[in-house]
C-alpha cells in the first residue's frame, strides 16, 4: 500500500512546472474572454484542460480555508461584473488585465472541501485575483484576506498517508511481537503437535488426503486463541 501511494504521488517540481503552465492557460483564456465580451460573442473562452491543474493538486497542494472565507472571496455584486455564456469576470480584472496585457502568474491554491479556488497575481503590479474553476469565476483579491492562512507546509496529503501507515505498520509488528511472547502453553502443545502431523513422512506422501488436513483445521479451529 505504501509503495503504491508513492507511486501515485505528485512531487513538488511536477507542481512547480505544472503551475507555470496553468498561468499560461489563465492568460490566455482572459485574452479570449476579452475578445469576446468586445466582440459580444458567446463561444467558450478557455483553453483545454482548464480545470485539471485544480483536480490534480488541490488535495496535495492547495491551502485549507473556511468556508465562510472561501464564501468571501467569491462574493460580487453583479452590477461590477462581465458576463458570457461561460464566464464571469469582474470589471476592474478585466481592465487591469488588458492594462497589463494578460501577464500574471500562480500565487496560490485554496481549497475547502472538494471546491477549489486558484489565486494569480499580476506579474508588474502587487495586485492579485482568484479563478474559481466550479463557476469559471474571475474576481480581484484581497491578498490581506489570506494571511491567516497556514502556508508553511510542503507535506502533501499522500506524504501524510504513508507516514500514517508507516507508524500503523511499527505497531502491529510490535503487536505481533508481544503476540509471539504471550502464545498460551496449550496452542504451543497444538502447534508442536500439528507441525509434527504436517511434516510426518507419510503425511506429505499422502498430501491429497483432504480428510487429514481438514481434521487438523477442525481442531485449531475449535482451540480459544480464534
Amino acid at each position: 500500500m505504501i509503495q503504491s501511494v508513492k507511486d501515485s504521488d505528485f512531487d513538488f517540481a511536477d507542481f512547480n512546472n505544472d503551475k507555470q503552465r496553468q498561468a499560461l492557460r489563465i492568460n490566455n483564456s482572459l485574452r479570449r474572454l476579452y475578445e469576446l465580451l468586445s466582440n459580444d460573442g458567446q463561444e467558450y473562452p478557455f483553453v483545454k484542460n482548464i480545470n485539471a491543474f485544480s483536480a490534480r493538486y488541490a488535495q496535495d497542494y492547495f491551502f485549507d480555508v473556511s468556508t465562510e472565507l472561501l464564501s468571501e472571496l467569491t462574493a460580487y455584486n453583479t452590477n461590477e461584473v462581465y458576463t458570457n455564456a461561460s464566464a464571469v469576470i469582474e470589471r476592474k480584472l478585466m481592465g487591469k488585465a488588458c492594462k497589463h496585457d494578460f501577464r500574471t502568474e500562480f500565487y496560490c491554491g485554496l481549497k475547502t472541501g472538494n471546491l477549489a479556488l486558484e489565486v494569480y497575481k499580476f506579474i508588474d503590479e502587487d495586485t492579485y485575483y482568484l479563478f474559481y474553476p466550479s463557476r469559471n469565476l474571475f474576481l480581484l483579491c484581497d491578498v490581506a484576506l489570506l494571511s491567516t492562512i497556514e502556508q508553511s507546509t510542503e507535506v502533501t496529503r499522500n506524504e501524510r498517508i504513508i507516514q500514517e501507515l508507516l507508524d500503523k505498520n511499527d505497531q502491529l509488528q510490535s503487536s505481533a511481537a508481544l503476540a509471539r511472547i504471550n502464545i498460551p502453553t496449550e496452542v504451543k502443545n497444538l502447534l508442536a503437535e500439528n507441525y509434527k502431523k504436517i511434516t510426518d513422512i507419510n503425511f506429505l506422501q499422502n498430501i491429497a488426503g483432504f480428510d487429514a488436513q481438514a481434521n487438523i483445521l477442525k481442531t485449531m479451529l475449535n482451540t480459544d486463541i480464534i
